[in-house]
């Protein structure tokens, strides 16, 4: 009798959620803001460990690979752990002969 008093009460509660008909109803009002949380530890200062290498204009072709040495102060660890960002420099001559630069990031 149990069993069949639950199935029942199951069926009936099943059928009332998906029985409803009509729209959404508006949205309630926002509630009032919660108390903020304490403050975190201050953090150790940070070191940007920034190592800008600059090298003279070569010329590229575009038929050969151009390799460029590190210098020594860049070691395994930091190629390693770091990130790289590259530049390649191009200075065009306009027609009203002025020169004009422009950077590209070398992807990869």
């Amino acid at each position: 009798m149990k069993t069949i008093s639950i199935k029942l009460l199951a069926f009936a509660t099943a059928f009332t959620m998906f029985a409803c008909e009509g729209e959404i109803g508006p949205a309630g009002a926002t509630g009032a803001a919660g108390v903020a949380g304490p403050a975190g530890a201050t953090g150790a200062m940070g070191n940007a460990n920034v190592i800008q290498v600059t090298y003279g204009a070569k010329t590229q072709t575009g038929s050969a690979d151009m390799f460029l040495t590190f210098p020594a102060a860049i070691t395994t660890d930091i190629i390693d752990k770091g990130l790289f960002y590259a530049y390649v420099k191009k200075t065009v001559k306009a027609s009203d002969g002025k020169d004009y630069a422009f950077w590209f990031a070398v992807p990869g």
